[in-house]
């Protein structure tokens, strides 16, 4: 099975990468495998893609085994990673990638979606 080569996150290379993979809570593909379970084992599902969330903490991470950073290590905190976050979407509306009104709402949304994986580790982001 051919897929396309990835970042050490697991992000597809080679493309324009919207925000939420250039900044990234977790691995995004474009692809899936099919288990042994439903049969034909590793034949493409269809293209429907999987999300991969990465670790809250360096401590979950260095447990499960996961190779990937975790939020604390690659962020530290959830005002980091919505800075970030923030700055990829006005660097994308500067190259003319993103309207105006996209590169304000995408922080706002994230920063909502994200806040649970944060406050795992990071006071700061409990509502």
């Amino acid at each position: 099975m051919l897929v396309p080569k990835v970042d050490p996150d697991g992000n597809d290379l080679g493309c324009l990468q919207p925000p939420e993979v250039a900044v990234p809570v977790g691995t995004y593909t474009g692809w899936n495998l099919r288990s042994a379970e439903a049969g034909a084992e590793d034949e493409l599902v269809s293209l429907v893609g999987s999300f991969i969330p990465f670790p809250a903490s360096k401590k979950e991470r260095e447990a499960s085994g996961d190779p990937r950073a975790s939020l604390e290590e690659r962020y530290g905190t959830h005002a980091e990673y919505v800075r970030r976050f923030t700055a990829e979407c006005q660097r994308l509306q500067a190259a003319g990638w993103l309207i105006p009104e996209d590169a304000e709402r995408l922080p706002k949304l994230h920063a909502e979606r994200t806040r649970a994986a944060f406050a795992k580790f990071d006071p700061s982001a409990k509502p």
